[in-house]
Parts: structure tokens; C-alpha cells; sequence
């Protein structure tokens, strides 16, 4: 028996699952959860409050609108067939997830309409936050804004563009620090106010990160509960189509906004790393790919020590 690390192709990957199924997780034998629905079910128990219940979409259109600002931060290197004759690291961000999540600061009111020529008042704010509809006019030399998606799924691209996007007050501003735009007209702007999430979503998701470090170099039973602290996210950023968003909205204890903020969060933090570090070659949503020198190697491990501190 290997560990999901140790594989590489897809082959690989569904042989050794077929071989789960037929051998461990036999269907007359065990009942069993996957890593998603065991704090899905433990958050559902404890959901207390009804906040996510009163600021959940209204409509699947509404949500499938929203939906549109969620992207991860997968960046690609600076230049394509780019040939590279350094040692090259990868650092993951440690707890990234765990960190927006218990953090920063979500949304908690219901979303109002609002004049869209006042995009700007909500890049700083403390206390709100928005999500709209941008046409936007930009030059850049980097392929780090590869990440950002325009309404239709295309990734933004490096060289003079004008796009049209849906984004977070929060990629718009990571957004801008990494491009040199010329124009931005916002075509609507909806704004709510922020705070930090629900006790009963804190307590599981500590609850979760803290058996985690506990079972850390123990192997598989390690890499299962790092797939369960995942799956907490994972319920946040979930894909519904037209019946399962009605089910999931009769009494939700997770509203889709969380996760569309954790991400963009995640992607601010990541993106403000990668401007620092000497030799960026690529990073995904919470690791980075750099040359591996002594000052790339302190910067990240500076930053992870300060993230594990504030989550503890």
C-alpha cells in the first residue's frame, strides 16, 4: 500500500483508489464519510446562528453571478519555455486556509445594491466590503495576474487588455498593485458589511487544525485529517447546480461568500509574497515554486511563523 503523494499519474491515482474501495472501504462492511462531509456534518450540528441562513444568495442566479469572483491563485511562470538553471523550492504556506478562515474578515450582513461609482471607497474599509462587475483596462509585464478570470472564465493575460470581471474588493486591490490600469468603470456594486465568522464555524475549524498538528508524522492517519481541515474550505467554496443550491440553502450553516473571500484572501496573501521573493518560477493557491537561496527560504519561513502564531 503507498500514499497518495507517492502517485503521479491519473492511472496511478484511480488503481490505487479502485484498490480502496475493494479492499478497505468495502460497502457491506463499512459506512464511512469522505474527508468533506465529516465537518460538513459537525458544523450543520452545531450551526447556532442564522447568519449564513439570512445572507445566503437569494436565487441560484444570484449565487451563480457572485460565483464568478472565485479563483484561485495558480500563477505561471514569468515567461513561457522559460529554461531554468537554478535550485528550485517549494514552500507551502503554512495553515493557509486555516488562516483566512479564522482571520480575516467575512462577510456577515445581507448585500445591498450601491452606487457603482463608489467602488473605490471600499478597496480600504475596515468594516465593508464588495463584490461587482468591473470593465477594466490594464497593462502588465507579469504572468502573475494569470490567476484573475474574467466573466467568462478566461484567465487575464499579460500585455495591454480590457476585461470585463466580477471580483472581491479584495482581488481588485491585489489586482491593481500588480498591474498598471489605466481605466476601471464599474458596472454595478453590491457592498456588505464584515466580521469574523460564526462561533460554531471557529470551533470546528480549530477543532479540525488542532488534530492535525497533533497526528503531524504519522502518516497516513496525518494526511486523512490535513484531507478533513481541507474539506472544511472545500464546503465553503462547494459547486452547486439549480437543485442542490435549493437543498443546501434550506438551512445552510456555510454561505458561499466565505469561501469566494477565503480564496481571494489566500490569493492577496500569496501574491504579496511572490512580488519579495528572488526568483519566482511559479505558485499555486497556498505554495510557492522560487529559486532556493537563504533569503527566499527566510522571507517564507518568516511568514509562516507569523501565520502559525496568530492562529494559535
Amino acid at each position: 500500500i503507498c500514499r497518495w503523494k507517492d502517485l503521479h499519474t491519473a492511472e496511478e491515482i484511480a488503481t490505487y483508489a479502485q484498490f480502496l474501495i475493494d479492499h478497505k472501504f468495502i460497502p457491506d462492511k463499512y459506512w464511512y464519510l469522505t474527508p468533506n462531509q465529516i465537518p460538513r456534518r459537525a458544523i450543520n450540528k452545531a450551526c447556532n446562528d442564522t447568519t449564513a441562513a439570512q445572507i445566503y444568495p437569494p436565487t441560484y442566479d444570484v449565487y451563480k453571478m457572485f460565483r464568478k469572483a472565485l479563483f484561485g491563485g495558480i500563477c505561471y511562470t514569468p515567461y513561457r519555455e522559460l529554461i531554468i538553471d537554478e535550485p528550485i523550492m517549494c514552500l507551502d504556506l503554512t495553515s493557509a486556509y486555516i488562516f483566512d478562515l479564522l482571520i480575516e474578515l467575512h462577510c456577515m450582513s445581507k448585500f445591498e445594491y450601491t452606487d457603482p461609482e463608489a467602488w473605490e471607497l471600499y478597496l480600504d474599509t475596515a468594516k465593508h466590503t464588495s463584490i461587482g462587475h468591473y470593465t477594466i483596462k490594464y497593462s502588465c509585464v507579469s504572468n502573475k495576474i494569470h490567476c484573475f478570470k474574467d466573466i467568462y472564465g478566461n484567465n487575464f493575460e499579460k500585455g495591454e487588455c480590457v476585461v470585463h470581471a466580477t471580483m472581491t474588493s479584495v482581488d481588485l486591490k491585489t489586482f491593481m498593485e500588480l498591474a498598471d490600469v489605466q481605466e476601471i468603470k464599474c458596472i454595478w456594486l453590491f457592498t456588505c458589511e464584515l466580521g469574523h465568522l460564526p462561533k460554531y464555524m471557529l470551533d470546528e475549524v480549530v477543532k479540525q487544525y488542532i488534530a492535525k498538528v497533533e497526528l503531524k508524522g504519522k502518516g497516513e492517519e496525518y494526511d486523512l485529517q490535513k484531507s478533513v481541515v481541507n474539506g472544511i474550505f472545500g464546503d465553503c467554496i462547494r459547486d452547486y447546480d439549480d437543485r442542490s443550491f435549493r437543498s443546501a440553502r434550506r438551512r445552510p450553516a456555510v454561505a458561499p461568500q466565505w469561501g469566494i473571500w477565503c480564496c481571494s484572501y489566500a490569493k492577496k496573501n500569496l501574491l504579496s509574497l511572490s512580488t519579495k521573493v528572488k526568483g519566482w518560477v511559479y505558485s499555486d493557491t497556498d505554495s510557492i515554486y522560487c529559486f532556493d537561496n537563504e533569503y527566499n527560504r527566510g522571507l517564507l519561513n518568516d511568514y509562516n511563523r507569523r501565520a502559525t502564531a496568530r492562529v494559535k
